[in-house]
């Protein structure tokens, strides 16, 4: 069973440049211009394209970017 890490962000360059120096991950796979696939943990990374004001991970309305708050919408599977 593999694990995955999807990380969504407000935008993908700047998550990229962060999480590839913070963490020295590599780029695996672009997919567009929504996700990157980074690589160099045991699990995959996905950096997920997700403007602010959406609704973070699930369904829940409370969860919403760009409240002000610190909040990463974060799911493994």
């Amino acid at each position: 069973m593999a694990l995955l890490i999807n990380i969504d962000v407000p935008e993908i360059a700047t998550a990229e440049r962060f999480y590839t120096t913070a963490f020295g991950l590599k780029v695996g796979r672009r997919f567009g211009t929504g996700f990157v696939e980074l690589l160099g943990w045991p699990a995959t990374v996905y950096l997920l394209a997700k403007p602010a004001g959406t609704v973070g991970a699930g369904s829940d309305k409370r969860a919403t970017s760009g409240t002000g708050r610190r909040f990463m919408p974060t799911s493994c599977r």
